[in-house]
């Protein structure tokens, strides 16, 4: 029997094909699959030299433009709307992006339709993309991997097909552990979906209306650098002189608690830096956060190929917009303690055995890191991993991070309950997500 045809969908995201090859995933298919990679004509232009490095893959292109985004998108609110009941998490989208008021693009009959009927009337009237979906076909997969944030426009326009459905198995490999509960609802349902870990099997049951049965955790490729093999072969032994403070995409005054550590450490660890990384995709800054970020000559800034504080992003869809995965790695290693706002890095610092204070005090920010704690359904029982330590109040900042330095920044082992929030072992995704697909197709 020859190898299975699979196809990966890395569409338009810097993010997937970034994850996918850093993480030696489309190096790993490329060898047991065989193995076609279906990328937007713009991604593929910039990422040529990178994929041209494989033997033994095909890529197929679709152009971009042939997508109509604007209504899938559109669709997208209207489910957030129509579902909202079903998280907290968006509820705060909503007071986020629209005042907590329905959106206007939502349908004025929209609240006495089922999510069914608004996905019917949309589905009438949204073009579908036949050049897309023959790209699909063409490539003739046994399988059709689809990695998702629970909002792109080229999963739906598979989803809502059924040719490719009679034609191939697909699997919906989900990418974040906020995605399910923090975005909107699918409109077509997936048959079969990976996630990270027990929590977001949670999440697609209760949420997003799936089977039990259909949901796998396997965790997620960019996760791989934390491996446990590689994490525990590395030294513990810290000679760096830095605090890390990892920033978060929703607003909060970040620069404030930045100034209030580095007036406690300038009095009592003159020796130590602050190493800012804020968020690659940070929504929001105030005006005077860069100049008052270089008031403070303990307070360096970590340099990243996207954009921070006006830096210019890059003019075309790459892959080097973020940095290489390791880089975050080495970077959360290697910090005598680390302060992070409400954000994915928490776990990936806890997949390090990293000791971390985590900021949940109140700053009358509607996405303060108090309120995205409490409301951001993803953040439920954080307090169950023992390598955090919640400071609920800015005042304790100072307390809080004295207790954290004379304790050492290592735990023995990684916590036990992070297995809830995002599955890990010693093998790389790519052979569980290989194991899986011998089990379920």
């Amino acid at each position: 029997m020859g190898k299975k045809k699979v196809s990966l969908l890395i569409g338009k995201s810097q993010n997937f094909l970034r994850n996918y090859w850093y993480s030696g995933t489309i190096l790993h298919f490329s060898r047991i699959y065989s193995l076609t990679i279906i990328i937007s004509d713009a991604l593929y232009e910039s990422s040529i030299k990178l994929l041209s490095n494989i033997e033994n893959i095909k890529v197929v292109t679709y152009t971009d433009s042939c997508i109509d985004r604007k209504s899938h998108w559109i669709l997208f609110e209207n489910l957030l709307w129509k579902s909202r009941f079903l998280s907290p998490s968006f509820i705060l989208r909503l007071q986020r992006f629209y005042g907590g008021c329905k959106p206007s693009l939502c349908l004025t009959e929209g609240d006495k339709l089922t999510s069914a009927e608004i996905v019917k009337i949309f589905d009438s009237n949204i073009p579908k993309c036949d050049s897309f979906i023959r790209a699909i076909l063409s490539t003739n997969p046994d399988i059709l991997l689809i990695p998702n944030q629970a909002y792109e426009a080229e999963a739906s326009e598979i989803l809502r097909s059924l040719e490719v459905k009679a034609k191939c198995n697909i699997l919906v490999c989900i990418d974040n552990w906020d995605n399910l509960s923090s975005k909107t609802v699918f409109p077509w349902k997936p048959e079969q979906l990976t996630v990270l870990g027990d929590q977001q099997i949670k999440h697609a049951v209760q949420i997003q209306g799936m089977s039990r049965e259909a949901c796998y955790a396997i965790g997620t490729p960019r996760f791989d650098i934390y491996n446990e093999k590689i994490i525990n072969s590395m030294r513990t032994d810290i000679d760096s002189n830095y605090i890390l403070f990892l920033g978060s995409a929703p607003f909060f005054n970040e620069v404030e608690a930045i100034r209030r550590i580095s007036i406690h450490i300038r009095h009592n660890y003159p020796d130590l830096k602050i190493m800012y990384k804020p968020h690659p995709a940070r929504q929001h800054y105030l005006d005077n956060d860069r100049a008052n970020l270089e008031l403070l000559d303990n307070v360096l800034l970590y340099k990243q190929k996207t954009s921070d504080f006006g830096v210019s992003k890059p003019t075309s869809d790459s892959i080097d917009q973020f940095p290489p995965l390791s880089g975050y790695r080495d970077l959360l290693r290697k910090a005598r303690a680390i302060i992070s706002g409400p954000t994915t890095m928490l776990l990936e610092a806890s997949l390090c055995r990293k000791k971390v204070l985590l900021l949940g005090y109140d700053d009358n920010n509607l996405t303060s890191p108090g309120r995205m704690l409490t409301q951001y359904l993803h953040f439920e029982n954080i307090e169950r991993l023992s390598n955090v330590t919640i400071c609920w109040e800015i005042e304790t900042l100072g307390n809080h991070l004295n207790k954290l330095l004379a304790s050492g920044s290592f735990e023995e082992k990684i916590p036990d309950s992070l297995d809830y929030f995002v599955h890990t072992d010693s093998s790389p995704w790519s052979s569980r997500l290989e194991k899986l697909v011998e089990k379920i197709f």
